[in-house]
């Protein structure tokens, strides 16, 4: 099977070509690493919200072989720079992950000469399962989850993935609704356990403030702030205009505006009205509460402005584009509306109802929770609570995961 994979794959060449010139990191994409170091263990994390998962991992590796080199990977830049951001320091070397080519995966692995791969999440490689296992690489794959989504284009392909499965040491999955859905897809029933999902690990309890990592100058305390996070479009049109009637409840409101996508900045812009005053990020210097709206045009920082807010509205949830990661703001002990479109992160949106979040169908519902919550203080900070307890409540899936690379190192060692 990985005979035709490959032969598969040289067709791929010409589209490979122009995504290495767009996407840039060419050398490293292409496996030409240098790592400085080796025999440590690779975590491969596509983007920032595996990066975010792979963080309370990584940290506790640290914590525990200290002496043993850690490697990170991913896909997307931003991806990277978050990680260079929040793991630099964690991590022995931060590089993209290799194009799935034969002489691309062999030059990394012999370059790395890996004790044990962790992929994040929901990584399914060929190539790189299949001469990880050819050099005895073990292959951990932490954090599983499918959405629907990624079940219906694996099970397209399921026929053929299946050979490589069994080349997994071990699958740790989120829920047991991922675990019955890894099963349909073929993976082997006793390499698969239920551990819970690192997320709730990424936040050390009690929560800070966030303020440290701010602008110099701390805003006064005026209300209601929002925090709409993760934006996709037309979510900021939505949003202008649920801001505009709260506005005229409440005149010294205030907005941040985080798109999921920093470059679309100049496009989310334009949709600001003229009434709205406004400020990049970027342009800071110190927090300007003259301005109306902050439009959060950077990669890593979100997290920390939620700690502002009083109430925060999750993007990719009223698009369908499947929502993001709500445990954020609810750290922060701020309350989360989301819309229906919540697949991605479905079991912790459904665990979050009622618990620090509220579920709205449409833009007139989104206006009368809104407005709703933001009339009564003292519910919304009692809706913080819930959802920040409930962080603390779940927490421990990267212990698991740990005593799960522990056990598979030691027996590969003995």
């Amino acid at each position: 099977m990985i005979f035709l994979y490959n032969f598969i794959l040289l067709f791929s060449i010409p589209f490979v070509f122009f995504y290495l010139l767009k996407k840039g990191g060419v050398k490293e994409r292409l496996g030409f690493i240098l790592p400085g170091k080796k025999r440590g263990i690779w975590i491969h994390a596509v983007s920032v919200g595996e990066v975010k998962a792979a963080e309370p991992v990584i940290k506790l590796l640290r914590k525990n072989l200290p002496e043993t080199p850690i490697f990170l990977s991913t896909v997307t830049s931003t991806g990277r720079e978050v990680a260079r951001k929040s793991l630099g320091k964690w991590v022995d070397y931060l590089f993209y992950f290799p194009l799935d080519f034969p002489f691309s995966v062999i030059k990394v692995i012999f370059s790395l000469r890996p004790r044990l791969i962790i992929l994040m999440e929901t990584e399914l490689w060929p190539n790189l399962l299949y001469f990880s296992h050819y050099f005895s690489v073990p292959i951990i794959l932490a954090n599983g989850r499918l959405s629907p989504a990624s079940f219906r284009n694996y099970s397209r392909f399921s026929f053929f993935l299946k050979p490589f499965l069994a080349y997994f040491s071990s699958i740790l999955v989120q829920t047991e609704r991922d675990k019955k859905g890894f099963l349909k897809l073929g993976f082997p029933g006793q390499l698969l356990k239920v551990v819970g999902n690192t997320k709730f690990d990424h936040y050390s309890l009690p929560s800070p403030s966030g303020k440290d990592s701010l602008p110099a100058s701390s805003p006064p305390d005026v209300y209601p702030v929002i925090c709409a996070g993760s934006t996709h479009p037309p979510e900021e049109k939505l949003i202008l205009r649920i801001f505009r009637k709260v506005k005229e409840e409440y005149p010294g409101a205030k907005l941040i505006l985080a798109p999921r996508h920093p470059e679309r900045v100049k496009e989310v812009e334009k949709l600001i009205p003229a009434s709205f005053s406004y400020v990049l990020r970027t342009e800071m210097s110190s927090w300007e509460w003259s301005e109306t709206i902050l439009i959060l045009n950077t990669v890593g920082e979100l997290q920390n402005f939620y700690s502002l807010a009083d109430v925060a509205i999750m993007g990719g949830t009223f698009v369908p584009v499947g929502g993001h990661n709500p445990l954020e703001p609810l750290f922060h002990r701020v309350p989360v509306i989301f819309g229906p479109h919540v697949f991605n992160f479905s079991e912790i949106f459904s665990l979050i109802e009622g618990r620090g979040g509220i579920k709205v169908d449409n833009e007139e519902e989104l206006e009368k929770v809104l407005l709703a919550w933001l009339r009564k203080r003292n519910d919304l900070e009692r809706e913080g609570e819930k959802g920040y307890h409930l962080i603390a409540k779940n927490r421990g899936a990267s212990e698991r995961i740990w005593e799960e690379v522990k056990a598979v190192v030691s027996s590969r060692e003995r």
